[in-house]
């Protein structure tokens, strides 16, 4: 993998091809472990290949490329998991700000 790595900085397609078809698979199951819908654990591989492609230059070629990826890839899982929260969060705070204001207005009339 080190090779691969060490191509793919100086930006060769096909080693990131390589290291796509090596590792999407199993990111993607990874990935699935945390999230239970199939549609975000495909958008989570692709935003890791998508950081790897644009990030190529500051890796370490001697660096475990797999162990980088895998670590986006829970980051990744981690952001929508907090991200998926806030929103459910948000939105049982506005349902119970609607019976508020429903619970006032029938006491008003």
């Amino acid at each position: 993998m080190n090779q691969l790595t060490a191509d793919l900085i100086k930006g060769d397609r096909k080693a990131f091809e390589k290291i796509y078809c090596n590792c999407h698979d199993r990111l993607y199951h990874f990935a699935r472990e945390y999230v239970s819908d199939h549609e975000e654990a495909m958008d989570i591989v692709q935003n890791v290949f998508t950081k790897l492609w644009q990030r190529k230059e500051e890796l370490n070629p001697s660096s475990n490329l797999e162990a980088w990826l895998f670590t986006v890839t829970r980051n990744e899982c981690l952001s929508l998991l907090d991200h998926k929260r806030i929103v459910m969060t948000h939105r049982e705070n506005e349902k119970k700000k609607l019976q508020e204001i429903n619970l006032l207005a029938l006491k008003s009339l």
